[in-house]
């Protein structure tokens, strides 16, 4: 498949990844900003695949998961929730790194996903979410966790892309 377009925050979720990457930068901004200027420029994208770190409302969920609703985080009137035909969890999405759980119903917690499944919505791509669980809302040294944890998701977002897309990196 060469018509992908794989979106991430943060270099450092993929750094052995150097073909058909956007990096946007953090939060739903910049990941809207950035996503929506690659799709004016770029029509030949059909599917666009967003990875990135999460944090878990569970502590029981943990590696790499797949999403397929998201909720905006912090807005509670003039947003829907998005649904794309997967079956996944759902992400809530965050205008900061969330120390408590949000008062919407999630599985997981990241600053970007609703704003790249909104603009795929809008320009009728197909998209797909994979995101792994870096840390967990509410534990201690919570963004040190995260830190570290960091660079241990890629492995299995490389496998997922072989398994699930037939896409090798």
């Amino acid at each position: 498949m060469k018509d992908y377009l794989i979106v991430v925050a943060l270099k450092e979720e993929v750094p052995s990844i150097e073909r058909n990457v956007l990096i946007t930068g953090v939060g739903k901004i910049n990941a809207t900003l950035e996503l929506t200027k690659e799709l004016m420029y770029r029509p030949e994208i059909k599917t666009v695949i967003n990875y990135g770190s999460a944090g878990s409302i569970s502590p029981q969920l943990e590696g790499l998961i797949k999403c397929s609703t998201f909720v905006e985080g912090e807005r509670e009137e003039w947003t829907h929730d998005i649904k794309f035909p997967t079956t996944g969890l759902t992400c809530s999405t965050q205008d900061c790194f969330a120390l408590s759980p949000p008062s919407k119903d999630c599985d997981i917690v990241d600053m970007e996903a609703y704003a790249v499944a909104k603009v795929c919505k809008c320009f009728g791509k197909s998209f797909f979410c994979y995101k792994f669980i870096s840390d967990h809302i509410g534990e201690n040294n919570q963004e040190e966790v995260w830190k570290q944890n960091l660079p241990k998701g890629e492995s299995l977002f490389i496998k997922k892309l072989l398994l699930e897309h037939s896409i090798e990196v």
